[in-house]
């Protein structure tokens, strides 16, 4: 049975019209791009204005001065509109982009470096007195990471039978290049099952 709720019909309208750039570009996908990019500027500045009033507001009762800062950095950033005077909003975004690259380094390295060393280490000692499967496991990851690293950290052009390390280590790369690109692939297909079966299921109803 098709359904009578008018936001399903919304919903299936606009997937088909984004799905229809498959085809061509169309008014019908501009409307639909048009749409979600009015909701989405529409939804930030409802958000931005409500945490101007529940952020600040410790600020405007004088319980929490420090946040002076932060609201004079905002009202710096809305100078990028006027021309004239948009150097001013190059400074909380360099602030920013300072911020955020000191923090996003420290993640990676925290996480992705000292971790993986760590859980390397970890599954180095777990080869015996385990189920066999774990400890195959735990052998290949060893032997990628190793070989990973070899590629990166002995970047000289190597001769004679060590020189064979450096293609297998090219090859562990593609590899795992290929897995991410094949997992990324796997959650949008996932997105794509996901919208084809509301449209078939909770809008026209087939198969329920």
């Amino acid at each position: 049975m098709i359904s009578s709720d008018p936001w399903t019909w919304l919903a299936g309208l606009l997937t088909l019209s984004i799905l229809s750039m498959l085809y061509k570009e169309t008014k019908i996908f501009r409307w639909a791009q048009y749409t979600y990019i009015g909701v989405v500027v529409g939804h930030d500045v409802v958000t931005g204005i409500s945490t101007l009033t529940t952020r600040f507001t410790p600020l405007f009762t004088g319980a929490n001065y420090s946040l002076i800062l932060t609201f004079i950095l905002g009202v710096m950033s809305l100078f990028v509109a006027w021309r004239k005077f948009s150097w001013v909003a190059s400074i909380p975004i360099a602030i920013m982009v300072g911020v955020g690259t000191a923090l996003s380094l420290y993640a990676q390295v925290r996480t992705d470096i000292v971790r993986s060393i760590l859980s390397t280490l970890t599954e180095a000692t777990q080869i015996t007195g385990v189920p066999m499967m774990t400890a195959v496991a735990n052998i290949a990851r060893i032997v990628i990471t190793v070989l990973a690293m070899f590629y990166f950290l002995f970047t000289i052009r190597l001769k004679g039978p060590s020189s064979r390390l450096t293609t297998i280590s090219r090859y562990i790369l593609f590899m795992i290049f290929g897995f991410t690109v094949g997992n990324s692939l796997t959650s949008y297909n996932t997105y794509f099952v996901t919208s084809l079966k509301r449209i078939l299921t909770e809008w026209l109803g087939i198969g329920v």
